[in-house]
């Protein structure tokens, strides 16, 4: 008995890394991003103000983003050039944090991973010029962010953030304000 629930497990491990290599495979949409982004103007605390609701985690061992309350995103300077990332919220009254690593491709495209050999892209499409506010999504439109240094986003500097999202094909209509 026991040596088929191993073979079981086995085989959805085996299935699992196929779907995700097939997945990775895939050609990536091109997405235009900023030109150029200062780390070191980068680097500090963002709220996520606004974002495409998204399952954190593993079959039945994850959460939504939309039951986190006050989720933030600390970024610092590594020595290797690469950035330091620590995600967090609280869910259900308790702080998660995780930590991970993100680079840059080029200008405004970067990488980002939480998990050895797995990178995701951390496009930014949007940036004030005192980096004040962010717009990031991935190539797909699976994913968008309004990242802010203040817990709230001016309606003016909303308005131009939505714009940009639209103009990059995004649907903001999925957008949610976070808690």
């Amino acid at each position: 008995m026991r040596m088929k629930v191993l073979k079981a497990v086995g085989l959805v491990a085996l299935v699992l890394f196929v779907l995700i290599v097939l997945v990775l495979a895939q050609p990536t949409p091109e997405l235009s991003t900023v030109d150029d982004v200062d780390l070191e103007s980068y680097t500090g605390t963002w709220y996520s103000v606004y974002e495409y609701p998204v399952y954190y985690g593993f079959l039945m061992f994850g959460y939504e983003s939309t039951e986190c309350e006050n989720p933030q995103a600390y970024y610092e300077l590594l020595p290797n050039g690469n950035i330091k990332v620590i995600n967090s919220c609280l869910y259900k009254g308790e702080e998660l944090t995780i930590e991970g690593e993100a680079g840059v491709e080029e200008g405004g495209k970067l990488w980002v991973s939480f998990f050895p050999f797995m990178k995701s892209p951390y496009y930014i499409i949007g940036l004030d010029e005192d980096y004040q506010w962010s717009v990031v999504g991935t190539p797909n439109l699976e994913t968008l962010w309004f990242l802010s240094r203040t817990p709230e986003i001016e309606p003016t500097d909303l308005d131009e953030m939505y714009q940009i999202a639209q103009d990059h094909g995004f649907d903001t209509t999925r957008l949610t304000k976070t808690k």
